[in-house]
C-alpha cells in the first residue's frame, strides 16, 4: 500500500471519529479565502452578525494570505488557517503525504471543537464544500452554483441561495446570505484598525521620503489579482511623468510582496524620479494608503483598502464589472472601455484588449481633476 492510499484510509478513519465528536460551544463560521479583495467583500458579513448578536462567536476559515489581513479584527473571534496551496503542492510527494493528511485532519478537529451551529460558505468551491461537510455543522448555507456543478454542489449544504444578479456589488451579494439566518445586513465598509506600529512607520516614511510635503501624493499600484486585469506598465510611467511635471505632485509606487519587478519596470520607463514605497501588505498597506491623496489602480484589493481609509480612488476596469467589484467612495471614479466582450469576467485572456483600450490621456485628465479637487 503506497503512502497516498494509506493517507486516504487514514482520513476515512479520522472522519468517522469526527462524526462522533460532540459539539460544545455554539458559534457561527464563515469560509472565505483570498485574494485580499474577496476578503474585504466578505468582512461586512462578520460586522453585521456582531451588530445583531454581539455575543455570537465568529470563526473564520481562510488561507495564510487572508489571515494576515483579518488577524486581530474585532469582529472575528478565531481564525482557522486552511493551508490549501501548501497542501496541494506537497500532497503528491510520498514523504509529505502523511504530514499533509495529518495537518488537514488536525485542522478539521480544530473546526469541530468550535461547536459550529451555522456555516456560511462565501467561497463556493469544492474545498469549502468539503470543509462545510466535515465540520459537523447542521446548518450549512451557500450560494447556488450554476452549470454542471449545480447538482453536485447541493450535496454539501442544507440551504442554497439563488445567485443574485451580476449588477449587485459583491459587498451586497455576500450580505444577502444573512437573510437565511434572520439578519438584515447593510452595505457598510469594514472597520480595520491599523496597528500603531504600522501607522508610525508610514508617517516616518512620508516625512523622510516625500520631498514636497505641501504637494499631493499620488499612489500608483500597477498590480492586480489576475494578469488580465493589469494596465500596461509603460502607461503607468507615462501618467506619473505627466502629472509630476504638470502639477509638481509626488508619485508613490506601491507594491505587495513579490511585485518588485513591476515597480522596477515602471521606474525604468520614467523620466522623473518616483518614490518607491516599502513592501507592504494587509494593515501596513492601509497605513500607506491613508497618507495618499489619490490612488490609481486597476481592479485590485487596494481599491477596497483605499475606501476603508477614505482615500479617493481612480480605478481602471477591463474584464470585470465595476458594479460588482468597483470602489464605493463618494469621490471615486471608474474608467472602463465597453468593448463587445466587456465584462467577460474571465481570469485569463491572451489579448487583453479591454485594458489596452484605456488611454493615457483619459487617466491624466481624471487624475488631474481629482487631485485639484482634493
Amino acid at each position: 500500500m503506497d503512502s497516498a492510499t494509506r493517507g486516504i484510509e487514514f482520513t476515512k478513519i479520522i472522519l468517522i471519529l469526527l462524526n462522533n465528536l460532540k459539539e460544545a460551544n455554539k458559534c457561527l463560521c464563515i469560509i472565505r479565502f483570498g485574494p485580499m479583495s474577496e476578503i474585504f467583500h466578505a468582512l461586512p458579513v462578520a460586522c453585521a452578525i456582531k451588530r445583531d448578536s454581539p455575543d455570537k462567536r465568529i470563526v473564520w476559515v481562510t488561507d495564510q494570505a487572508g489571515s494576515l489581513l483579518i488577524g486581530g479584527h474585532g469582529n472575528i473571534d478565531h481564525i482557522i488557517i486552511w493551508k490549501k496551496n501548501e497542501w496541494i503542492r506537497d500532497f503528491p510527494y510520498p514523504h509529505r503525504t502523511i504530514t499533509v493528511v495529518y495537518e488537514m485532519v488536525s485542522t478539521i478537529f480544530e473546526l469541530k471543537r468550535e461547536g459550529i451551529d451555522i456555516m456560511l460558505d462565501l467561497e463556493g468551491s469544492s474545498t469549502s464544500r468539503f470543509i462545510a461537510r466535515s465540520s459537523g455543522c447542521q446548518t450549512r448555507i451557500a450560494f447556488e452554483c450554476k452549470g454542471y456543478q449545480k447538482y453536485r454542489f447541493k450535496s454539501g449544504y442544507t440551504h442554497l441561495i439563488p445567485m443574485p444578479r451580476n449588477s449587485l456589488h459583491d459587498y451586497e451579494r455576500n450580505l444577502l446570505i444573512l437573510k437565511e439566518i434572520g439578519i438584515n445586513g447593510h452595505r457598510t465598509l469594514p472597520l480595520i484598525e491599523i496597528p500603531e506600529e504600522d501607522q508610525k512607520r508610514a508617517e516616518a516614511f512620508f516625512e523622510k521620503e516625500i520631498p514636497n510635503q505641501d504637494k499631493a501624493v499620488l499612489g500608483i499600484y500597477p498590480g492586480a489579482d489576475y494578469e488580465n486585469r493589469c494596465w500596461p506598465l509603460e502607461r503607468f510611467a507615462e501618467v506619473a511623468d505627466s502629472l509630476t511635471q504638470r502639477l509638481g505632485i509626488n508619485c508613490l509606487l506601491l507594491w505587495l510582496p513579490g511585485e518588485l519587478n513591476l515597480i522596477k519596470s515602471i521606474e525604468k520607463n520614467m523620466i522623473t524620479l518616483p518614490i518607491r514605497a516599502y513592501s507592504a501588505s494587509g494593515k501596513s498597506m492601509l497605513a500607506l494608503l491613508k497618507n495618499c491623496s489619490l490612488l490609481l489602480s486597476a481592479d485590485s484589493a487596494l481599491i477596497q483598502m483605499a475606501n476603508i481609509v477614505n482615500t479617493p480612488v481612480l480605478s481602471l476596469f477591463g474584464p470585470t464589472s465595476p458594479e460588482r467589484r468597483g470602489p464605493i467612495g463618494p469621490h471615486d471614479r471608474i474608467i472602463q472601455r465597453l468593448l463587445p466582450c466587456v465584462p467577460c469576467e474571465r481570469l485569463f485572456c491572451c489579448e487583453n484588449l479591454c485594458m489596452k483600450a484605456i488611454e493615457v490621456k483619459d487617466i491624466i485628465k481624471d487624475a488631474e481633476e481629482m487631485l485639484l479637487e482634493g
